[in-house]
């Protein structure tokens, strides 16, 4: 049997959120919550039930006790000091440049390759460090690390390819302009030297996974699977 009461379950738009009754499981969009009936299946509220919405997670809410206190000037400011202060998992990325489309690149003056790139924050952890396992942040490296790498490669071979038989069409029009035959007898000699000036940017992608305070975390925030 449910309870004789609604709960908040989360923003919706506009102004608006939604509420849903604990006696039905109906829900609906309201402004303002004026009413003391359910209108779906009539049962009178006896009040609303404390619970966390639907986008606070559960170690946020218990931080409370299950209830979030109205806190003066100071008390907030020592809140957001103190969630500052906490650690979180940051995965952080480095990007190594292997090759480069640039001619210019391979100049004289220019530094050689690997070019090794700084790390930087890719992504954090929105909730403290110690409420995830070392075998989510491994799971997470793999995946970015995996689909990353995949992508980056796949796009230098297709750029290659594709250069490669925009020359080739060229070469063979030139040919037949000047001849008006394809036989000329440099022409695979021209195309091999011109193939092997053809050049992309490959990139090698590392990640990484560091404990910082959240103050200094930076990146795209993750949200794990609570346990």
């Amino acid at each position: 049997m449910g309870l004789n009461k609604y709960r908040y379950v989360e923003y919706a738009d506009d102004g608006c959120e939604v509420y849903e009754c604990l006696s039905c499981k109906a829900q609906w969009e309201v402004r303002s919550f004026p009413t003391v009936y359910c209108g779906n299946c009539g049962v009178k509220f006896e009040g609303k039930h404390e619970c966390r919405d639907r986008y606070t997670p559960r170690w946020d809410y218990d931080r409370f006790d299950g209830r979030y206190p109205l806190m003066s000037v100071s008390d907030e400011r020592e809140a957001y000091a103190a969630e500052a202060k906490e650690k979180v998992w940051v995965i952080q990325k480095r990007i190594t440049l292997l090759e480069s489309q640039w001619s210019w690149d391979y100049e004289d003056d220019a530094e050689p390759f690997p070019r090794v790139g700084e790390w930087e924050d890719e992504y954090q952890s929105a909730s403290p460090v110690w409420l995830h396992p070392a075998r989510d942040i491994h799971a997470e490296l793999v995946q970015h690390r995996k689909y990353d790498n995949d992508l980056a490669e796949a796009e230098a071979y297709a750029e290659r390819e594709s250069k490669k038989e925009r020359l080739l069409y060229g070469l063979a029009c030139q040919e037949y302009a000047e001849h008006g035959n394809w036989s000329r007898k440099d022409y695979d000699k021209e195309r091999r030297d011109k193939e092997a000036a053809i050049r992309v940017d490959v990139r090698k992608i590392e990640y990484r996974a560091v404990i910082k305070p959240r103050s200094k975390a930076r990146g795209s925030a993750i949200y794990y699977r609570e346990r």
